[in-house]
């Protein structure tokens, strides 16, 4: 009996994906909405997001929606008119809902009013800090983020795909095939009239050295793994079919290669099970090579390139024929030269879900994720690549799974959300220092997400305001549903 055999309800306990299980739960958004009121009379007013945190200088952007008494809606965000309680503090457009962070302080009520109903929300303005405030289009989880390269976009960060709030059995998805794009200069997104080919999440993505962004297999609406790749082109803003994989898979490890014109991926769940199968995409020839596999078939594992150019594969979990859950300790190399894989070092404790970062002095950060049988944990590994030993270092102060890792400029890495012990997302952030090997706590998220993305944005000359970069999350897993809501971090 493979995996592949086991009901979506077992399969989800052992991947404790309870983010998913979340969307599994069917989160219907109701009301349609158009931009002319409805004849039927307003019966209330409604303000997003209703928590703001900006910091001086910064800008963010409130809309507000009718609701009628037969449950249709309007988009009234420029018909209402907004007052701030403090303008002091932060200000906003009468007619905009344009929030200006102008003093520290709050939080400050500012109120949208319309025909004698009113709503509000409650902002806070920060010296330093993050920012949020601007929305997705459409909420999303199990989506890819990438910072675009080249082309008229350089600089904006590209959302991919992903699953959407909506009805979900055990056998559909709401898988979605939109696009999004965020432009740091102002704070705002739009919907690329490009979108993918195929509808996926739990997808897998890669910029190219061309500046091109793959998207490769996922899951469609149907539940099945796809083996479908796409390109973006970032100078066209198209999207174009490219070779297919030759296992459809979810759940994987992609890696661009050191010599910068290969991909590889490998592991994840397949049609027929967890597999041990990899694959290497050449960009020139747009075909999928079959090369050597792994030692065991693994899910939700990591994937780190080295600096020498080889692939660090960590962790991970398999479900045997009878049914019982192995999370891999064992670590191993691919070396693309030779087409091997070697055993490396193995991980203190084994672990899925986790995250795994590239220090700049070349070791490997592992943190968090599941082990079996057990909550998240909190404890973190170092890989040395010069002895393949890892190592214990300084353990989170909260235990996570499904959370987000950046290593940001300064060689700290930032830890952002992610599911604690009893299954609810986190605000909660962490920054490790190399140097000490100790985690402290730092600017929290606005809103609790997991099964988000966050995408570092370099310092550009079009976004003064951030001296040091920026880390963008975006989307995931809320509390009740999946979220469309961001946030910037920034030091």
């Amino acid at each position: 009996m493979s995996w592949n055999n086991y009901t979506n309800s077992t399969k989800y306990y052992f991947l404790y994906l309870v983010a998913i299980v979340l969307m599994l739960s069917g989160c219907n958004v109701g009301g349609g909405s158009s931009s002319t009121p409805p004849a039927a009379k307003p019966s209330s007013i409604s303000v997003s997001p209703t928590n703001v945190s900006i910091a001086v200088g910064y800008n963010a952007n409130l809309s507000a929606t009718e609701t009628y008494a037969d449950g249709t809606t309007a988009n009234v965000t420029s018909q209402v008119i907004w007052t701030s309680a403090a303008s002091g503090v932060v200000s906003v457009g009468a007619n905009t809902g344009l929030l200006t962070g102008a003093s520290a302080g709050g939080p400050v009520v500012v109120t949208a009013t319309l025909n004698g109903l009113t709503s509000a929300a409650n902002v806070s303005v920060s010296a330093t800090g993050g920012v949020s405030g601007t929305s997705l289009a459409v909420a999303r989880n199990d989506h890819t983020a990438s910072l675009l390269a080249t082309g008229p976009n350089a600089g904006k960060v590209l959302v991919v795909g992903g699953y959407g709030n909506g009805s979900v059995t055990n056998t559909t998805l709401n898988a979605l095939a939109s696009v999004e794009m965020y432009d740091p200069a102002t704070g705002l997104w739009s919907q690329s009239p490009a979108s993918l080919n195929f509808a996926r999440g739990d997808q897998t993505s890669v910029t190219l050295t061309n500046g091109q962004v793959l998207v490769t297999g996922g899951t469609g609406s149907d539940s099945i793994q796809l083996t479908s790749t796409e390109l973006y082109d970032p100078t066209a803003g198209s999207w174009s079919s490219t070779g297919n994989l030759i296992n459809g898979r979810s759940y994987n490890t992609i890696t661009l290669l050191a010599s910068g014109s290969k991909v590889l991926v490998a592991g994840g769940d397949t049609i027929t099970g967890t597999t041990n199968t990899a694959e290497v995409y050449d960009p020139l020839t747009s075909l999928w090579t079959q090369v050597a596999s792994m030692s065991v078939p693994r899910n939700t594992p990591t994937a780190t390139l080295l600096n020498d150019g080889r692939v660090l594969v960590t962790g991970g979990f398999n479900v045997n024929p009878l049914g019982i859950l192995s999370v891999f300790t064992s670590s191993e190399l691919y070396d693309p030269v030779g087409d091997t894989w070697t055993p490396t070092g193995n991980l203190t404790g084994g672990r899925y879900q986790h995250t795994a970062t590239l220090l700049k002095n070349g070791k490997v950060l592992v943190v968090g994720g599941y082990n079996a049988g057990n909550p998240p944990i909190a404890t973190a590994e170092l890989y040395d690549p010069s002895t393949g030993l890892w190592t214990p270092t300084g353990s989170l102060a909260t235990a996570r799974a499904i959370h987000t890792a950046n290593l940001l400029p300064n060689g700290k890495v930032l830890v952002m959300g992610g599911l604690d012990a009893s299954c609810n997302p986190l605000t909660s952030t962490e920054l490790y220092d190399p140097a000490t090997g100790v985690w402290t706590t730092t600017t929290s998220l606005v809103t609790a997400r997991d099964n988000s993305t966050s995408t570092l944005i370099p310092y550009s000359a079009s976004t003064p305001q951030y001296p040091n970069g920026s880390v963008l999350a975006a989307g995931g897993d809320g509390a009740t549903n999946i979220i469309s809501s961001s946030e910037l971090y920034w030091w």
